[in-house]
């Protein structure tokens, strides 16, 4: 876990990232996606991300940094019926686990996935914040709300 002296020497990213968080969180409500369970990697700047956006997180040591079987079963799993899970995470946990370059996967991206039955889950897609934003209410509307991703 990241220490809080840590934190300070972050200084100038932490208030953006925060920022940030919060903006994915009023997407959600915005449009009105079903949030069921949220997990977060236990390192401060994932576990704050997650509290600022969704107002609950659970930590998971599977979503460290590196692939596991554990890590491949949280990122298959179905969601609860009616709702999406979240999973906050690093980016090489996803550039491990997913068809994603690590040098593309940047911070606040989001990858949308679609559980498969008994297997690896289905890449949807890759967005970044500005592209996540700007069609939020078009994806999120017709799809996500449904919970048919």
């Amino acid at each position: 876990m990241i220490s809080r002296p840590s934190i300070r020497v972050q200084g100038p990213r932490i208030a953006p990232v925060r920022d940030e968080s919060k903006r994915i969180g009023e997407t959600f409500t915005q449009f009105n996606i079903p949030v069921g369970t949220v997990l977060s990697s236990p390192f401060w700047l994932c576990r704050d991300t997650a509290e600022l956006a969704f107002g609950q997180v659970e930590t998971s040591r599977d979503l460290l940094g590196t692939v596991t079987p554990q890590t491949a079963r949280l990122l298959s799993a179905a969601p609860r019926p009616a709702t999406n899970t979240v999973l906050v995470t690093h980016n090489q946990t996803l550039a491990a686990a997913l068809p994603v370059a690590i040098n593309e996967v940047e911070e606040g991206n989001c990858i949308i996935l679609r559980p498969q039955a008994g297997g690896e889950p289905k890449f949807i897609a890759h967005l970044a914040p500005k592209d996540r934003f700007r069609i939020a209410g078009h994806a999120a509307r017709r799809i996500v709300r449904k919970g048919a991703w």
